[in-house]
């Protein structure tokens, strides 16, 4: 009897563990359930998976954080990428409407609302970047107490948030120990530091934490009240917003290290400035405002009493209707309970009964810079909210070691913002850009976000006398040579041959190989600027070969190899050479294992990162959004005597094979420059020693006693 009373209490047992293990969901399943797969308005074939829901963080109140994930795009390694988590402030503004939907996200909303087209400078082709709407009560993000709207602050988003990435890691295990970093903007120039301290704290002692945080960025951040308020009004003035009168009534009436609660003379002040700045778009002072930016403007209070929390209301009515849509929401799993009321990009509840709100953010960053952390703060010049004059003061403060002094960075051979580089932060600025860096100056903002993930400083400029040098050789472009003149494309042997005043074109013509001859009259050492400081090659993740793009070179080589008049010679020769015809008989594997030369790569595929349509849908779809991909993507043509030729990919790559061995040629002539000098050294070392024994007057002792005597002669 016993015996089988054991053994029933034994099955039940395991029936219970069994139904158990059936309810709870495992790490895949809950991807799985996550995984967004039928998106309204979204491009087919993407080429990227993308993950959103929600994370609760407060069982109590029933307070869940909603989230969207964006990988790398698979042909670039997302195993191997980092994750970066994007805050958007506020507070109580969402980052899915901000970060993710007009900044960094790879998702653009078009004016219809109801579609969507690629962002071309998408974070998620450098990093897996997560998306986050904090705290609840803002954008997706809610709570089952509505007395918490009214209680959030500084202190507790920053503990949510921190318990949101601890159960997210559980969900996404894949990413655990993988490079992390935040970044963010505006207000959350007190989110990012302020989670980062708690990730930081809270690693102590782990050799190997789960959340292997490296470091933020944050742009045009609110960071010292103090600062803020100075650097704010001195930009006003500055710039030429605000009146003499008005600007010392502001450093008279608002006391600088007390922001919580205003005085009632600042805020007459703050007024009077309103009036006077007039209908700009305050986030971007050089940019045509929508008819709603001003009547933004009109309600002043709070913290910052001149931020709306509102950053662009052109580009935020695309969101608002966007995500108000019910199969949009149910394609995120999204509004999970049923919110009664629209969904907002900002909430007005959060953001106006925010309770704490710490004056400064400094002690944190020396803390942070202390312990060795990868710290950026890059800020656009044309942002009167919280603008660089801020930013730069509030650096000032911390009063850290100088490595870099000031200068220029450079995009594409023009000035894209200055830098400064000290002793455990970087400061980038980018020129045109307003408060949201990467809607306006996109670009630039990709550049920033590259630069700061390698850690490596801004690209700066080339120096000064090469910078004249090309000046002046573009001035006389009819006599320097514009190509190298001869091109060996098989061998990949260029050289250089300079006889008379025409140019001349000759294709040899042999078996294996075709050579292009075109001479010019002499050049000058400049040709080796033009080859050598720029270009170079993007690896291809997966891939043995580089990928060369033309935007790298200078753009006198651009203008010169774009030229129909010279591209139809070299394209000729090029497919007269029969170089794309091994190429075109690779297999997949070969594609994976073997190494291209330039113009291999450039001329004889499409871009790696291209997508092509199945069927006629996808080919329509494609056709009609000929921006979401690489331009070249559409001039690759199947046909043999077309294929890339016309790309700019294929220029690209003729030009980087000349570097190359422009390179060569350089070393062999700054060799035979280092034995002329010694040379001429030597020699004239001898003639200069011959020329003394000849008039008597070798160096050391004699010649002091030939001089004393002739002293002594003439004292006589």
């Amino acid at each position: 009897m016993g015996f089988y009373l054991s053994y029933v209490v034994l099955l039940v047992l395991f029936i219970f563990v069994g139904v158990s293990v059936s309810l709870s969901s495992s790490p895949i399943e809950d991807q799985k359930r996550d995984r967004v797969t039928d998106l309204p308005g979204q491009p087919k074939n993407v080429g990227f998976a993308h993950y959103s829901g929600y994370v609760t963080v407060n069982e109590k109140s029933g307070s869940a954080l909603f989230y969207w994930l964006f990988e790398a795009p698979a042909s670039r390694r997302p195993e191997k990428r980092p994750l970066v988590l994007w805050l958007n402030g506020g507070p109580g503004c969402s980052s899915i409407a901000y970060g993710a939907s007009e900044e960094i996200g790879p998702f653009r909303i078009r004016p219809d609302g109801k579609s969507l087209y690629l962002n071309p400078y998408a974070w998620n082709k450098l990093a897996n970047i997560l998306f986050l709407d904090s705290p609840a009560g803002v954008g997706f993000s809610y709570s089952n107490k509505t007395t918490d709207l009214y209680t959030f602050g500084d202190q507790r988003t920053a503990e949510d948030a921190y318990t949101f990435l601890v159960k997210w890691f559980e969900r996404f295990p894949q990413y655990k120990h993988r490079e992390f970093y935040i970044a963010g903007e505006s207000y959350a120039g007190h989110y990012v530091p302020q989670l980062s301290q708690i990730v930081y704290e809270r690693n102590k002692g782990i050799k190997n934490p789960v959340i292997n945080f490296k470091g933020f960025m944050v742009g045009n951040a609110v960071t010292d009240d103090y600062h803020d308020y100075v650097g704010t009004f001195e930009y006003w003035w500055t710039h030429g917003l605000v009146s003499d009168s008005t600007y010392r009534m502001l450093r008279i009436a608002c006391d600088f290290g007390s922001s919580q609660h205003p005085s009632v003379p600042c805020m007459q002040a703050l007024k009077v400035a309103v009036v006077e700045q007039g209908n700009i778009d305050p986030y971007s002072i050089y940019t045509q405002p929508c008819n709603d930016t001003s009547s933004l403007r009109r309600d002043l209070g709070g913290r910052y009493p001149w931020m709306s929390r509102a950053y662009d209301p052109c580009t935020e009515r695309y969101s608002d209707l966007y995500f108000n849509h019910p199969e949009v929401q149910k394609a995120l799993h999204a509004n999970v309970t049923g919110i009664p009321y629209s969904w907002k990009t900002c909430s007005d509840i959060v953001g106006n009964y925010w309770t704490d709100s710490p004056l400064t953010m400094l002690p944190i960053y020396r803390e942070l810079i202390s312990a060795g952390l990868k710290i950026w703060v890059y800020s656009g010049d044309t942002d009167s909210v919280v603008p660089v004059t801020a930013t730069r003061y509030s650096i000032d403060a911390l009063k850290l070691p100088t490595l870099t002094n000031w200068y220029p960075w450079y995009d594409n051979g023009k000035v894209g913002g200055w830098s400064q580089v000290y002793k455990g932060l970087t400061l980038v600025t980018v020129r045109g850009a307003g408060h949201e860096v990467p809607l306006h100056r996109p670009r630039q903002a990709f550049i920033l976000f590259r630069s700061f993930l390698e850690d490596k400083a801004m690209p700066s400029s080339i120096l000064l006398f090469l910078f004249v040098i090309e000046k002046i050789v573009q001035q006389h472009s009819d006599w320097f040579l514009e190509f190298v003149d001869t091109a060996s494309i098989n061998s990949n042997n260029w050289s250089r041959v300079m006889d008379g005043k025409e140019q001349h074109k000759m294709c040899k013509f042999s078996t294996n190989t075709t050579s292009c001859d075109r001479v010019h009259s002499a050049g000058d050492f400049t040709g080796w600027f033009h080859w050598c400081i720029k270009g170079g090659g993007v690896e291809v993740p997966g891939r043995v070969y580089k990928e060369y793009h033309l935007e790298d070179y200078s753009p006198w080589l651009r203008q010169r190899i774009k030229d129909p008049r010279y591209w139809n010679t070299i394209k000729s020769c090029i497919f007269d050479s029969n170089t794309c015809s091994n190429v075109i008989n690779w297999t997949p594997l070969d594609y994976m294992q073997k190494d291209m030369s330039p113009i291999q790569s450039g001329c004889c595929k499409p871009p790696t990162a291209c997508t092509y349509g199945n069927n006629m849908e996808e080919e329509a779809t494609r056709m009609y959004n000929e921006e979401e991909q690489d331009p070249d993507c559409y001039r690759w043509n199947n046909a043999p005597n077309l294929l890339c030729y016309e790309c700019d990919s294929c220029k690209a790559g003729v030009l980087e094979d000349i570097r190359r061995n422009w390179h060569k040629l350089s070393v062999l002539t700054l060799v035979m420059l280092v034995l002329l000098i010694g040379i001429y050294t030597i020699g004239c070392c001898a003639f200069r020693n011959a020329r003394r024994a000849q008039t008597d007057y070798p160096y050391g002792h004699n010649r002091i006693t030939k001089m004393n005597l002739i002293f002594l002669f003439f004292d006589e």
